[in-house]
């Protein structure tokens, strides 16, 4: 450790003032250095009262959802008179389609 802080006198006043040595996101290689690791601090506290603070609006807002009432309609109130039409434009769709390749076989014929 003495090669880390030089030639300084252990209990002069330049020793006490010096900042002590923290290694935050460095792992030294060194075992001397290892003394001087500090682990992260957790914030379980914090996160519990976020999570806590959430789960308290959720609540808040599922009880109002809860206490108005439901009003259901379709999206579109034409929806069944396209299903029935679908069909009949359908047979339409198969005749016109017909009556194309007859019109290009009567003009190719020609």
């Amino acid at each position: 450790m003495e090669k880390f802080l030089g030639t300084l006198e252990p209990y002069s006043d330049e020793f006490r003032n010096q900042k002590p040595l923290k290694f935050r996101n460095y792992v030294p290689r060194d075992k001397d250095l290892s003394a001087f690791v500090v682990e992260a601090p957790t914030k379980v506290l914090q996160v519990e009262i976020l999570v806590d603070r959430e789960a308290r609006n959720a609540l808040k807002d599922f009880e109002k959802q809860q206490n108005e009432p439901l009003t259901i309609a379709p999206k579109k109130a034409n929806w069944d008179l396209k299903r029935n039409l679908e069909r009949k434009s359908e047979k339409l769709n198969d005749k016109t389609e017909k009556a194309i390749k007859k019109l290009i076989k009567l003009q190719n014929s020609k």
